[in-house]
């Protein structure tokens, strides 16, 4: 992560919690909030990991967020032309599914016993990872941009 980075994160998540979106306009963007979440923490970026000088690795970026005990790794390929395929590891596994939102819609993918889940053909731009596990509140990434 970068100073920059950093400080936008935070400044978003005090703006999040001091003056949400109003649950009207949310929806009539095609937002649909968590209703009791914890955010995932932003802790590894292939977008920001490669040294100087040197270009990415192409069309694949891999994640990683964390909170508490658990945590989201997240790799998403671009299909040229057709969009981006999520495959994503929650660990530990306690079923349940994610919830991929874009501006314009969402996908619910069921995590399988192991963790795995995946998302086809989502549209670049800004995501959103939703875990949802019985029992516990939504963990959320975030948006961030593909």
């Amino acid at each position: 992560m970068t100073p920059d980075r950093d400080l936008l994160d935070e400044l978003a998540a005090v703006l999040d919690q001091v003056d949400p979106v109003p649950p009207h306009l949310a929806e009539a963007a095609g937002f649909r909030p968590p209703t009791a979440f914890v955010p995932l923490a932003w802790t590894t970026d292939s977008a920001v990991a490669v040294p100087a000088g040197k270009r990415g690795a192409g069309g694949s970026r891999t994640l990683r967020f964390a909170a508490g005990t658990t945590t989201v790794d997240l790799r998403l390929d671009t299909v040229d032309g057709l969009g981006v395929r999520a495959l994503g590891l929650v660990h530990p596994p306690r079923g349940g599914s994610v919830l991929v939102s874009w501006p314009s819609g969402d996908h619910v993918a069921d995590l399988d016993h192991i963790g795995w889940f995946r998302a086809d053909l989502v549209p670049p731009g800004p995501l959103r990872f939703v875990v949802r596990q019985p029992g516990l509140p939504d963990l959320t990434t975030g948006w961030f941009v593909q």
